[in-house]
This record gives C-alpha cells, structure tokens and sequence, in this order.
C-alpha cells in the first residue's frame, strides 16, 4: 500500500486489487482484524479510491488478465511462489520481494522485478519501471509466457514431487 502510495503522486488513477486472505493468521478473527487494520491504512494514505479488496476468487484467472502487474510483496520466505506462475502464464509479468523460492521464479530477465522485502521504496521503483511495459515492451506477454513454459511445465513438477515422496519414503525407512 506504501509502495502504491509513492506512485499515485504521479498517476493518480492507478488501481490496486487484493485478491486473497491473510493465510498467517491462526484465526478469522485475526485475519479480519489484519484486513480491517489494511483497509485503515488505506484511509490513512488516502487511497479508498484506488484500492479494492476482492477476497478469495477461487480461479484468478480473469484477474490476471486484467491485470497490468502482479505483485507480491512478501517479507514471508515462500518456497514457492504459485500466484508468479499462475500469473505470467497469463502473459502478466510479476513483481514480487528478492526471498525464498520466489528468486527461483523471477530469473533470467524477470530478476530486475524482484524487490528488497519490506522496502516500499525498492517497491514503488520496481512498480514504476514496470507499469507502462505494454507500450514500452509489448512483448513482455509473450515472454512471460515462454518463460513458464520453459521453466516450470507440469511434468516438471509432477516428476519432483515424485522424487520428493521417494525421498521421504526412502528416508523413513
């Protein structure tokens, strides 16, 4: 929200969309209280109007594709970040923060949109270089795309999953 903040000072119409719920909350009642605290934060920065939050969507699919950038910006070490995948197979490129498994992801050309965690700074600079990237590069679509498909095909993973439960099976005995 900060790193959205330092942007609408130069583009004021710029959208935000939460898609999902707080999943390091022990309860709902916390992970309420952690989206009524974002939804403040967003009175306080002034963006009410700039900012939706969408909850679960079961298939996010029609979300990526409206979207110009996804961004997850997690100070949490993912192993994996799914939700980069899912989305630049959309042809949507992805920001997301330089921790975890997310760096195992945004590789190669997609490196420069990893942000430092926690630093709405590196964010919103991150944010800005992108945003544009349908007129600037117009084929940034195409390429996220490849890169999925290079990078992360299904037997890929279905082949280390495999190799992970052998391994755990082999270990236990």
């Amino acid at each position: 929200l900060k790193a959205v903040s330092n942007l609408k000072k130069d583009r004021p119409f710029i959208k935000l969309l939460f898609v999902g719920r707080p999943h390091d909350h022990p309860t709902l009642e916390s992970g309420d209280r952690y989206r009524s605290f974002l939804m403040e934060l967003c009175r306080n920065l002034g963006l009410e109007s700039n900012v939706q939050f969408l909850g679960h969507i079961p298939d996010p699919v029609r979300v990526y594709q409206i979207s110009d950038v996804a961004v997850l910006p997690t100070v949490i070490s993912e192993a994996f970040g799914r939700v980069l995948i899912e989305t630049m197979a959309c042809g949507v490129p992805a920001v997301a923060s330089r921790i975890g498994g997310i760096v195992e992801v945004l590789t190669g050309e997609y490196a420069k949109f990893l942000s430092e965690p926690g630093d709405e700074f590196s964010l919103s600079k991150v944010l800005d270089q992108l945003i544009d990237w349908r007129i600037k590069d117009p084929d940034l679509a195409r390429r996220c795309r490849r890169h999925v498909i290079e990078n992360f095909p299904l037997s890929k993973t279905i082949d280390g999953i495999e190799e992970s439960l052998t391994k755990a099976l082999n270990d236990k005995n």
